[in-house]
């Protein structure tokens, strides 16, 4: 009777199982579906060799790494921000000076819109400021002061374009030459961009002479509607700075004012000034040189001015130099190695820098030559006197008679003593002749009177001269070496 019961107590009980088995499988199932994303999301913020065993709390651990994120994001995004001003810069500075040339206009004006500028509907304006006149001021700056200067009038244009409200950005050339690319909208008329220009680079010119005490040229380019022409108007603009005049404080020069025709008038040329430096090089006088081409230069400045008048004089002065000393027996090679001299002297802009120069790098090697080969020279003529001297004391012997017989003057003679053997010529030759008489009375049973003869003098002669130099007389020295031995 119960047996039925049972079996269906133990269907009941197994399909149960089983249906409780299906249950865990598919909640199993169910819970690796939904555990897979995080289980991914886990997979990607985990660093195994930060962290080789899976984290325990996987929520907690995606709170924390999102979180870690979202601060490397921040700072991230911080000093991207602050860097952009310096990539701005760099991108402006390689731009005009001609490094994106393979760039097409649309190329370029997408990576200035990328670095944040607004490039529709807009043109430029290019203004180079140029620093000159470090030379004159002594104690306040120096030739290695470029970069500081460079960088003082960056920072002066900066705020002066911020305070005017200019759309301007500034480009440190690091050369004493500062660019500012002024823009403007396309409805804007010429000349009104023009004048705005024109006001700024007044107040530049008034600022930077006030407050670096230099000289300053502010030249002002043409407008251009393509951010390609940055390049070509750099490079007119560096040529237009030849114009300034080099006496005035403060210069504003446009590109649109220069005439094509500048620069071909007829300058005069100091050759008077070029003759007396080539003579004092031929001649040997570094000093005088040196002079000469102070006073050159002077000559320049005065009767040309322009910068480019006196640049090209003092280039043409560096040939006749070289020219000179060529014919004095060096070889400029020699003096200045690889050196390319017309390349520097191409780089100064001040007269007095170039003044400096042509004492220190042109003139000063061949003048410390000379003086190396002039040493020489009188310590071989003095030598060569000596050994004159030596062979003829007992002669009527003279610097007159000696200077001529070694094909020199007097005076030569007696200056080549006196610098290389610290003694006159007349006091060498009573120094030999009483070393010889020493010798003789030491030596020889000879007669004063017949030394004095042998060695080129009378006796009451050698006998007052012996007894200044030694403090006895002949005789008396004789017995005092015949004592003592």
């Amino acid at each position: 009777m119960t047996a039925p019961v049972k079996m269906m107590s133990r269907m009941i009980v197994g399909v149960s199982l089983s249906g409780f088995v299906v249950a865990l499988l598919l909640s199993w199932l169910a819970s690796k579906r939904i555990y897979h994303p995080i289980h991914r999301l886990v997979g990607l913020f985990h660093d195994e060799r930060r962290a080789p065993d899976p984290p325990s709390d996987e929520i907690g651990f995606l709170e924390k790494q999102w979180r870690h994120l979202n601060r490397e994001s921040r700072e991230l995004r911080e000093k991207l921000e602050q860097a952009q001003p310096w990539m701005r810069s760099s991108f402006l500075l390689h731009l005009i000076q001609g490094h994106y040339y393979s760039l097409t206009e649309e190329e370029l004006r997408e990576r200035m819109n990328a670095y944040g500028w607004s490039m529709d509907g807009k043109r430029f304006l290019l203004v180079l400021v140029q620093v000159t006149g470090l030379s004159r001021l002594q104690g306040r700056f120096t030739d290695g002061d470029a970069q500081l200067v460079s960088f003082a009038a960056a920072n002066i244009a900066q705020e002066l374009t911020a305070a005017r409200g200019e759309q301007a950005d500034i480009v440190n050339f690091q050369d004493l030459s500062v660019g500012i690319l002024l823009s403007f909208g396309r409805e804007e008329p010429e000349e009104a961009a023009r004048g705005s220009a024109f006001q700024l680079a007044a107040s530049l010119a008034e600022t930077i002479c006030a407050v670096l005490k230099v000289q300053s040229t502010i030249l002002i380019g043409r407008p251009l509607p393509r951010i390609a022409d940055l390049p070509e108007s750099l490079r007119h603009l560096r040529q237009a700075a030849r114009y300034r005049d080099v006496q005035e404080e403060t210069q504003i020069l446009s590109l649109e004012d220069l005439l094509p025709g500048m620069g071909r008038e007829a300058v005069p040329y100091p050759f008077g000034a070029e003759k007396e430096v080539k003579q004092a090089i031929r001649m040997g006088l570094p000093e005088e040189a040196a002079a000469a081409v102070q006073s050159f230069v002077e000559i320049l400045v005065q009767e040309g001015g322009k910068e480019m008048f006196v640049q090209d004089g003092a280039l043409q002065l560096l040939g006749s130099i070289q020219h000179a000393i060529l014919e004095a027996g060096y070889q400029p090679r020699g003096l200045y190695g690889d050196d390319d001299l017309y390349a520097e002297l191409r780089r100064m802009r001040d007269p007095e820098r170039m003044t400096e120069w042509f004492r220190v790098r042109v003139i000063g090697p061949y003048g410390k030559a000379l003086a190396c080969d002039k040493a020489l020279h009188q310590r071989r003529l003095v030598e060569r006197a000596m050994e004159y001297v030596k062979g003829n004391y007992d002669s009527d012997i003279s610097l007159e008679r000696c200077a001529e017989d070694l094909g020199t003057s007097p005076f030569t003679l007696s200056k080549a003593f006196k610098h290389i053997a610290d003694i006159n010529f007349i006091d060498y030759l009573i120094q030999l002749r009483i070393e010889k008489a020493k010798e003789l009375l030491d030596d020889t049973d000879m007669k004063v009177g017949e030394i004095a003869l042998q060695i080129g003098y009378q006796p009451s002669y050698l006998n007052r001269l012996f007894k200044k130099l030694v403090g006895v007389t002949p005789g008396q020295y004789r017995e005092r070496k015949a004592n003592l031995e």
